[in-house]
């Protein structure tokens, strides 16, 4: 009867982890193995993959063939073999979206799963900031457009005030209320 309770309990208990995991608001999973098998994943991390829980029991790299090679799927391997933290904010993922390719962004977190004083995979947490990265990268440029172009005012500024220094002519400009701003040597 004991054991029978314990059973119950641990099932309750695993349950309610399921059911917590499912409700955080960051996207989230739980990888198995040195194969990355996904053992529990969020809603959250569901849609920000572009999968539906048929992933569960599957091997992260098979599901998702665009990870290998990349510095994403290194740290989550990393992180299984070493025990090594990795952290990242802004972090470039490419992913399978509407079937293209695209250059994805996120803050992440990788965790070793440790039981028993064994590591027998790694959380995975992220939120993707694709739209923040984007809003950046455009503002940058932005800034470097703008930066450009004074610098060719400045060029074409200083290369009219030469012409005009150097004339044989007199040349007097005046503002809008005659009153006389520019006038070269001559």
């Amino acid at each position: 009867e004991q054991l029978k309770d314990l059973n119950n309990n641990v099932g309750q208990l695993s349950q309610d982890l399921r059911n917590m995991i499912g409700q955080v608001p960051s996207a989230m999973m739980l990888l198995r193995g040195a194969d990355m098998q996904i053992e529990m994943i969020n809603p959250g991390m569901l849609e920000l993959i572009g999968k539906d829980n048929g992933i569960i029991g599957k091997k992260l790299v098979k599901e998702m063939p665009e990870l290998n090679g990349q510095p994403a799927a290194e740290m989550i391997r990393e992180t299984f073999y070493t025990g090594t933290r990795h952290d990242g904010e802004g972090s470039l993922v490419r992913l399978y979206r509407d079937g293209e390719l695209r250059d994805c962004y996120f803050n992440f977190t990788y965790v070793p799963f440790v039981e028993n004083g064994q590591i027998t995979g790694v959380i995975d947490m992220a939120v993707e900031v694709t739209a923040q990265v984007a809003a950046a990268i455009e503002k940058d440029r932005t800034i470097a457009e703008k930066t450009a172009l004074e610098q060719k005012l400045r060029s074409s500024e200083q290369r009219l005030q030469g012409i005009l220094d150097t004339m044989a002519e007199g040349v007097g400009i005046i503002d809008k209320t005659g009153q006389l701003i520019y006038a070269n040597p001559m």
